[in-house]
């Protein structure tokens, strides 16, 4: 279970009340383990605070985590919506990403591979958004895409973490990208 999770010391864990999420406050942030992907991701955004998370408890009726620092107060991770995951789907991914170079400057370079029959990629920043959204056509099964770090409408995105998906099937993969 500590797929993708730095080694941290671990505060507090709450669990979703559907069991789909253990939240994890550490003292490198706040932290996610999604159960169908097997993986952590950091919930650290450019609106969250960069400090050591204490406590965390789950708010089922919110369908929320609320975490907590000592210098910040509350901070609260709302699930909105579940994206490119199936219940029913396999936890084994028919595609994959990989994001190059980290940190990324001026671009990111996304080597895709298993795409057969085309697919999209998805970039979230670290509140859920979708920051850029590209379909890909069939074509070669490894296919490298140049992102050049702007969002929908031709400006650059902030400085931060943010989330690539790609999906070909039921069950993406994702990567993170770290933008300087």
């Amino acid at each position: 279970m500590d797929s993708s999770l730095p080694k941290t010391l671990i505060y507090k864990i709450a669990i979703s009340d559907d069991e789909k999420y253990v939240f994890a406050a550490t003292e490198s942030g706040p932290y996610v383990y999604i159960e169908s992907l097997k993986k952590w991701f950091s919930l650290a955004g450019k609106d969250s605070p960069d400090q050591t998370y204490w406590s965390v408890e789950y708010l089922p009726g919110q369908r929320t985590a609320r975490f907590c620092t000592y210098g910040r107060g509350l901070w609260d991770f709302k699930i909105e919506e579940e994206l490119g995951v199936s219940d029913q789907a396999s936890t084994e991914s028919t595609v994959s990403v990989r994001a190059f170079p980290l940190p990324a400057t001026s671009s990111v370079s996304l080597d895709i591979g298993g795409l057969e029959n085309g697919g999209r990629l998805m970039v979230f920043d670290m509140e859920g958004r979708v920051v850029k959204s590209l379909k890909i056509s069939a074509g070669p099964t490894n296919q490298t895409i140049l992102w050049d770090l702007c969002d929908f409408s031709g400006r650059r995105v902030s400085p931060g973490n943010y989330i690539c998906t790609v999906s070909s099937g039921p069950v993406p993969d994702f990567c993170k990208i770290v933008v300087e």
